[in-house]
């Protein structure tokens, strides 16, 4: 069976952001949501290459100022609202890896992105 909307909406595919691109994402979800220091730390530490995946981590981070689940329940949930969008194509045990080492480097760029010092 065809769905009703075939032909109707153009199919994009999404390719992974680049690295700095991520963190120009972050930058500009920050200044509408700011984001605390540990929920950087968080996102960064769980950073995502691919749009929709960086944008659900955002998402959740945001839920989780009501919620207050811990580390790995917040990451558990992570996952799981991955595997609504993924199906098949994503291994839950990927994202429950260890933490990426958040580099002040990373922090830097992020900070010139969201204080604009950096014109890009």
């Amino acid at each position: 069976m065809t769905s009703p909307f075939y032909n109707i909406f153009t199919v994009i595919e999404l390719k992974e952001f680049t690295e700095a691109e991520a963190h120009q994402f972050i930058g500009a979800q920050n200044r509408k949501v700011n984001f605390t220091d540990a929920e950087l730390e968080f996102i960064f530490s769980h950073l995502e290459l691919h749009p929709l995946k960086l944008q659900i981590v955002c998402d959740w981070v945001m839920k989780n100022r009501q919620r207050k689940l811990s580390e790995s329940a917040l990451a558990e949930e992570i996952t799981k609202e991955f595997g609504n969008f993924f199906i098949g194509t994503f291994d839950p045990r990927q994202f429950l890896r260890l933490k990426k080492a958040v580099s002040l480097d990373n922090i830097k760029k992020l900070w010139d992105i969201i204080s604009g010092s950096k014109e890009q």
